[in-house]
């Protein structure tokens, strides 16, 4: 499954409150004239968007704020439908910092795809 290109990352959270990290491999990121966060997510299952979280890492990976998907997007994500997020890094205290990954936690058991995540 992908919302374009040919790959997507699969996330199984297997219990509750689940955390998944997705972090450069090498050094970090500046966010310096960038605004967003965006990226496409799928749930397999139809479930509510505030079960889902999401924060930035800074440069030393630790966590900045949290932030819950539902103000950025539908109540409910419905079965196998990608959706588009693009959340301001004002919101994630994410501006002009050097930035190491992302963190999703996932409240709900379930799968859920994650594709085309970038700065902006």
């Amino acid at each position: 499954r992908f919302y374009s290109g040919t790959a997507s990352m699969k996330l199984v959270s297997i219990k509750a409150n689940s955390q998944f990290t997705i972090k450069k491999t090498i050094g970090s990121e500046n966010s310096t004239g960038k605004t967003n966060l965006t990226f496409a997510i799928q749930s397999e299952t139809s479930i509510p968007s505030l079960n889902f979280k999401v924060r930035l890492l800074n440069g030393t990976g630790g966590a900045l704020a949290n932030v819950r998907l539902k103000s950025y997007g539908p109540l409910t994500l419905n079965p196998n439908t990608w959706y588009q997020y693009s959340i301001p890094l004002s919101a994630l205290k994410g501006l002009n910092k050097e930035l190491s990954g992302v963190r999703f936690t996932f409240s709900k058991t379930g799968t859920y795809y994650i594709d085309e995540l970038k700065l902006q």
